[in-house]
């Protein structure tokens, strides 16, 4: 049996090393595609902004880590899926063949979806985003004004909130004075993590 995983994130890792296991005295092949050869934990780019931890203390190679458990890593895209024939075309048109498929590969932030945000605006979703991010803050002058927020049907309102007091901290030990402003759709802060959470936040 041939089992494909498109994606090395928190998903297509964890399925790979759980399916591994379950099936660790079989022949059948688990093979991972990702265009990635590095694991990421993507909670912690947060940290990246305002120099608290490197991306080599965020990430760690994963074709050292299938071997170990007897996965196959092939670090290509994927093109195109073609379920009836059971197979997915690469981006140099490889094809892999599979009994099974995983699909983990994650989602991408639609930018353009709100009106101005897209390439004028600042991220830590991936660390490209984060290491921009990162420069912005360096080049930050006093009395910049700055807004953070949770944009609608965002599901993790945290991050943004981290962030805030991050950057509050930051710009203090600088004694560099902005103005900042927190928008959110929420009807209450931080409404998604339970009563407790939103007093402690208004006061």
């Amino acid at each position: 049996m041939r089992i494909v995983v498109i994606g090395s994130g928190f998903g297509g890792l964890n399925a790979a090393v759980e399916i591994r296991k379950k099936l660790k005295h079989s022949q059948h092949e688990i093979t991972v595609i990702s265009d990635k050869e590095e694991f990421i934990f993507r909670p912690s780019l947060i940290w990246l902004p305002f120099h608290k931890h490197s991306i080599k203390k965020l990430s760690f190679p994963l074709r050292p880590t299938f071997e170990k458990i007897g996965v196959r890593f092939i670090e290509k895209s994927v093109k195109s899926l073609m379920p009836k024939q059971n197979y997915v075309i690469c981006n140099d048109d490889v094809i892999i063949e599979y009994d099974y498929l995983i699909l983990a590969s994650g989602a991408s932030p639609d930018w353009a979806r709100i009106k101005g945000l897209e390439g004028k605006s600042a991220s830590i979703y991936d660390v490209s985003s984060a290491l921009k991010t990162r420069k912005k803050l360096e080049e930050m002058e006093e009395g910049e004004p700055i807004v953070i927020g949770v944009a609608q049907e965002n599901p993790n309102q945290g991050i943004s909130y981290e962030f805030l007091f991050e950057l509050d901290a930051y710009l203090k030990e600088r004694r560099i004075k902005c103005p900042m402003t927190f928008f959110t759709y929420e009807k209450e802060l931080f409404d998604g993590n339970g009563k407790e959470p939103t007093e402690k936040l208004k006061y």
